[in-house]
């Protein structure tokens, strides 16, 4: 998923490294799959700008 994943920060304007990617609320990692996460047709990735503090 890092190539989907550097696309959309480069479209966005933003670094991949301050996003985070998630599927039914678990995150994805740059090194999973679309066959690994089972993914179907209509799924959908989330994606989250990361929050620093609290």
């Amino acid at each position: 998923m890092e190539k989907v994943f550097t696309t959309y920060a480069s479209r966005k304007g933003v670094s991949v490294s301050a996003l985070r990617f998630l599927l039914d609320g678990s995150r994805v990692g740059a090194e999973d799959t679309p066959t690994s996460l089972e993914l179907e047709d209509q799924d959908q990735i989330d994606c989250m700008l990361e929050q620093q503090g609290g």
